[in-house]
């Protein structure tokens, strides 16, 4: 019997060393059904980290500045060593294309982002830059008082997560609902955790962010259950929540195979290989 796996990691550390945003703006509201209540923007990043001398510069459709917020005070620790701070600005433009721009203590352009279009800045930090719209808006007809925009998913930097499609109630000063900072760097295992007379037991376990699926990419005449379910070819087990060990039983015999791939949570990937030639 022959078995062997080979691994990677979604993030390229070249380009995670010099394109990730590691404070970040992590929740905006601009507007609502009725009079705008609760405006503002909460930033992101790793805790400990002071804002003092950080700013928001507020743009219109036009490209000119009608508003800045300076920053203050010092990230707390959260989640993992991650956490939140939330500023008040009343008066944000309701769109379209309006948009934001977050500044450094050494006037270093962070981020610049627009909501419902795009545009230019003929100002500013941002001066003769374009904005990236974040494709998702609040609506002065449907988005309930209380609610926000608003990233999701799981890591530590701006690329990591993704804008919600919908409002949701908001979460000033705190994670996001559906986020969850963590670095994870670590590849799933694949453990053996015994072969005899056809039958192996395996273990596919990741300690820190949790096994988010196990897609059968392979599967020739050897059976497969997964926590004690049978799978079969391109099947794709998807745990209701991430779980740090998943236990396999693979039965087969002579030129039987199955090839896995397994993601953890942070989108690394281990892809494993089990064949039963002797």
């Amino acid at each position: 019997m022959k078995w062997y796996s080979y691994t990677f990691l979604t993030l390229f550390f070249s380009f995670y060393l010099c394109a990730q945003t590691t404070v970040f703006i992590n929740e905006i509201h601009y507007k609502n059904a009725g009079s705008d209540v609760g405006e503002g923007v909460e930033i992101a990043g790793p805790a400990g980290t002071d804002l003092s001398g950080w700013s928001i510069e507020f743009y219109r459709d036009t490209g000119t500045i009608y508003s800045t917020v300076n920053l203050s005070g010092v990230i707390p620790n959260q989640l993992n060593g991650f956490g939140t701070l939330f500023f008040t600005e009343s008066g944000i433009q309701n769109g379209p294309a309006d948009g934001l721009a977050l500044v450094d203590n050494l006037d270093n352009l962070k981020q610049f982002l627009s909501y419902e279009g795009t545009l230019v800045a003929v100002e500013g930090t941002a001066a003769g830059l374009t904005s990236t719209d974040i494709n998702v808006t609040e609506s002065d007809a449907d988005t309930p008082i209380g609610n926000s925009l608003q990233l999701k998913g799981y890591g530590t930097t701006y690329e990591d997560f993704e804008w919600q499609g919908d409002s949701v109630a908001n979460t000033y000063g705190a994670v996001n609902t559906n986020q969850v900072f963590i670095f994870d760097k670590e590849l799933p295992s694949v453990t053996t955790v015994s072969i005899e007379s056809g039958i192996a037991n395996i273990e596919f376990s990741d300690a820190i962010s949790g096994i988010a699926s196990i897609s059968v990419k392979v599967l020739t005449g050897a059976t497969l259950t997964l926590d004690g379910m049978p799978f079969n070819q391109n099947d794709v087990y998807n745990p209701a929540s991430p779980e740090n060990t998943v236990d396999a039983i693979l039965t087969g015999s002579n030129s039987d195979k199955a090839r896995l791939v397994i993601t953890d949570l942070a989108g690394n990937e281990t892809v494993w290989f089990f064949d039963f030639m002797q």
